[in-house]
Order: structure tokens, then sequence, then C-alpha cells
């Protein structure tokens, strides 16, 4: 039986509210020790975990085959909230994008947060 293909993609944003200017995320995505920057611009959100989750979904959006995706953020964003399902979440609607886009592709995920050691392929260190 063959291994299924797991990424890992780690997702950073800078995040201002009084300049949208200033907001900009990175995707990260690293498969089998090749990684891939991506930055992303151009999005408004009233929030910085609302633009950390439609960051992600840009970045579930580059991914075109099924595969386990080892999903990191710098916070958590609401993890818990999006897994259950369950509640009244203020961000489901950018969540949604991103559940939307893993059941589109049978994508698997695994949501990380706040893993420091894990974010230095991103911050280089």
């Amino acid at each position: 039986m063959e291994r299924e293909k797991e990424v890992n993609m780690y997702v950073c944003i800078r995040y201002s509210s009084e300049d949208e200017d200033r907001q900009m995320g990175l995707i990260a995505m690293e498969y089998m020790g090749n990684v891939k920057e991506v930055f992303v611009k151009d999005m408004t959100e009233r929030s910085s975990n609302r633009y950390m989750l439609r960051v992600a979904s840009e970045g579930l959006k580059m991914i075109n085959q099924p595969c386990i995706v080892n999903l990191f953020f710098q916070t958590n964003p609401g993890i818990k909230y999006m897994k259950t399902m369950k509640g009244k979440w203020t961000n489901r609607d950018v969540g949604d994008l991103i559940v939307e886009e893993a059941f589109r592709k049978s994508i698997k995920l695994n949501f990380y947060h706040n893993k420091s050691e894990d974010m230095d392929i991103v911050t280089g260190k």
C-alpha cells in the first residue's frame, strides 16, 4: 500500500487594522524536504485571525491532489471551533472556506498552532 502524500503548510501573517497596505500573509509549503514560499496580499479582513484563516484557504487552493496537510498557524485562530463545527463562531465563514476546500480536494487536515520550533522553516532561524 502506497503511503499518502503529506505536506506541511506554515501560515504566518503581518496584520494591521489601521493600515491595509501592511497586511500580508506568507504560506510555506514543505514536501519531501523542498519548500515553496508564496506571499499573499490584496485581501482585507477585520481581524488577524480572519486574515490568517483566509491565507490558509488560499494555500489549500494551491494543492492539486488528495493528501494530508499539516497546517501550522502562528497563533490559534479558533481551531477548536472549526474542528467541532459546533456553536457560534465569529470566524465561521472563513473557517468554512478551509473546510470546503479540504472536502472538495479530499485533503485530510491536521491543525497546529504556536509551535515556534516548527515555524523556523518560515523565519529561517
